[in-house]
């Protein structure tokens, strides 16, 4: 990898991704990786849900993760890597956690037609759903987030650098076939 840099945009804003998508442009020339890690969650019972709260949902992780893998089709260099960040959670829901799980059902979903849209520009394009994860996005109780530690085969909770061995690895040459991937990286919990 010869340069990388980060640009944040708030990814409901379709305008802010393109800026931020022009300014990478502008910066490198091309784009051939690009990673959407951009989520909100709230961690409450379906029934204590807003409407506000259901709706920055959906525009973060719906409409932000559909934002970014559009303007990635159609920009990210051929032979590019595209990574959808999602959540162990679609595939192991808990308590509290169901509009963050359904929400980021959706750009999995997206990612994972995106990769058969993209194969033939040897684009490759997938997931990665971490497992309970120490970061500042972990907004579950305490006495849930043991349990998980608890169920995880790997018996802890997984670090930032965890997942970012697991991002390196799908960006690399060395992952160069893998494609429309859901990685669960989640210390064997599922």
């Amino acid at each position: 990898m010869e340069a990388a840099s980060t640009f944040h945009a708030d990814v409901s804003d379709r305008d802010q991704v393109a800026a931020a998508f022009d300014e990478a442009i502008g910066l490198y020339g091309k784009i051939d990786i690009v990673i959407n890690a951009g989520a909100t969650s709230t961690f409450a019972p379906l029934e204590a849900i807003t409407t506000d709260d259901l709706e920055k949902a959906i525009a973060i992780n719906v409409r932000g993760a559909f934002n970014v893998l559009q303007e990635a089709a159609v920009r990210t260099a051929d032979g590019g890597r595209i990574v959808q960040f999602s959540t162990g959670g679609t595939k192991m829901p808990v308590a509290g956690g169901s509009v963050y799980s359904g929400t980021k059902s959706a750009g999995e979903n997206f990612a994972l037609g995106l990769s058969k849209e993209l194969g033939s520009r040897q684009i490759t394009v997938n997931v990665i759903s971490p497992g309970v994860t120490d970061t500042d996005g972990l907004v579950m109780p305490e006495e849930q987030v043991k349990m998980l530690i608890g169920q995880t085969p790997l018996g802890r909770l997984g670090q930032p650098e965890d997942i970012a061995d697991v991002v390196m690895f799908l960006v690399s040459h060395e992952g160069r076939w893998i494609n429309g991937q859901n990685i669960q990286a989640n210390g064997g919990i599922l």
